[in-house]
């Protein structure tokens, strides 16, 4: 049995060196050697220390091979349960709600069977949830992954409106110790880091982040945030505020599923509730519930598709005006007429990417369609593969619905 104090990561005042207060325990981890197994139980807080007796060769689940993490599990944060408690009081109109995303099993499937060449599919409905969270509410991303991770994540499983994000999370940010963060261990979302994060920036804020409107106007706690994720047991210490989704595996990738869907219509009802964690307890997101396999669910879900398909139609074509003025400008064109813009249905799912300039310079005599490069805020899932062809010297000719072999089309 080994004894471990996190006395070098934390002050007297139980700060973290990261500089976000960290709730502390006394947490005790025994093993049953008889059935090899193990159980924990907190015993004792105290204001200075957070200890770990654990026997190195346990685990937390002996089938997935995960361990305890070192560093314990502290006891929920005193009035977290009396908050919840209270009975849900509806608004008249929506609140602003912070949501924390998860990425893999949530938002994507990974298809792993080569590490360095991940490929990362994305669940039904990814395009419209984060349309809806974009207009509606506050966002963040939290994974458990590494940096490196994350970011291929959304970088190869074509992330919209990364900019408009909060702030995107990793595995740095869940406080692991050195050993931990390296090996697959037990891990926790504890929302306290993110509600005191961001209560720390708004303390530095100028006023105007501070107005309506502004980054820092709201506080957050657990009357007006959520976290979506497929790990039930991330969410332990605020298990009221919190969306398990099924995990988005292989048989979901093939047959498909409308989980995401059925996320949109619970958070349209959760915008308009005072305290999200008292409705979350009194009506917990269950995407088996009778009501989700009903014909009323069904009926419903058809008619807020086909509104984020008008959405969607609506933005498309915004997106178009925006990439054909983009087009001139790098063109040197006086109007965004003169590149021939066309209206723009739905794209391939991969193009190639070059510049404008580049599909400028392609010789004449070579007659090679060339895939223009699409600004970030640009989706392949909205924009129609476009391919250029340089003709003459006084411009460039679109050659519409040409794909890697394309057809001409007449000027």
């Amino acid at each position: 049995m080994a004894k471990m104090s996190t006395d070098q990561d934390t002050g007297s005042n139980g700060v973290v060196k990261d500089g976000l207060p960290r709730p502390t325990t006394t947490t005790h981890i025994t093993s049953n050697d008889n059935n090899n197994s193990t159980a924990f139980a907190t015993t004792a807080t105290n204001n200075t220390t957070t200890t770990a007796v654990i026997n190195e060769n346990r685990y937390y689940d002996e089938a997935q091979k995960i361990f305890y993490p070192l560093t314990g599990i502290r006891p929920l944060t005193p009035g977290y349960m009396d908050l919840a408690h209270q009975p849900p009081v509806k608004l008249d109109t929506p609140k602003k709600l912070l949501v924390i995303l998860d990425l893999n099993g949530t938002l994507f499937y990974s298809a792993d069977d080569c590490r360095k060449n991940r490929t990362y599919i994305k669940r039904p409905y990814f395009v419209e949830l984060l349309r809806f969270l974009y207009a509606n509410c506050r966002v963040m991303i939290w994974s458990s992954a590494t940096r490196q991770r994350v970011s291929k994540m959304m970088t190869g499983g074509g992330f919209i409106g990364v900019e408009k994000m909060d702030r995107v999370w990793n595995r740095e940010h869940l406080q692991l110790r050195f050993k931990d963060f390296h090996r697959k261990v037990l891990t926790l979302k504890d929302l306290e880091f993110v509600w005191r994060a961001i209560e720390n920036e708004r303390s530095e804020a100028k006023p105007e982040q501070l107005s309506a409107g502004g980054r820092y106007e709201f506080c957050y706690d657990q009357t007006n945030t959520v976290l979506i994720d497929d790990s039930p047991h991330k969410t332990q210490l605020q298990p009221h505020n919190c969306m398990i989704v099924p995990d988005f595996d292989q048989t979901r990738v093939q047959h498909g599923d409308q989980e995401l869907l059925k996320v949109i219509h619970y958070l349209n009802d959760l915008l308009y509730q005072d305290n999200a964690s008292a409705y979350i307890r009194a009506s917990p997101f269950d995407t088996n519930s009778a009501f989700y396999l009903s014909q009323r669910f069904h009926d419903k879900a058809t008619a807020l598709t086909a509104t984020m398909k008008r959405v969607l139609k609506k933005d498309k074509k915004r997106e178009a005006k925006k990439v054909a003025r983009g087009m001139a400008q790098g063109a040197g064109l006086e109007r965004p007429s003169d590149a021939r813009k066309a209206e723009v249905p739905r794209a391939a799912d991969m193009f190639q990417v070059t510049t404008m300039a580049e599909a400028g310079q392609i010789p004449l005599e070579s007659r090679k369609a060339v895939h223009l490069t699409f600004p970030d805020w640009v989706v392949p899932d909205w924009t129609q593969q476009i391919a250029f062809e340089s003709v003459k010297e006084d411009g460039i000719v679109l050659m519409e619905n040409a794909g890697p072999e394309g057809g001409r089309s007449t000027p």
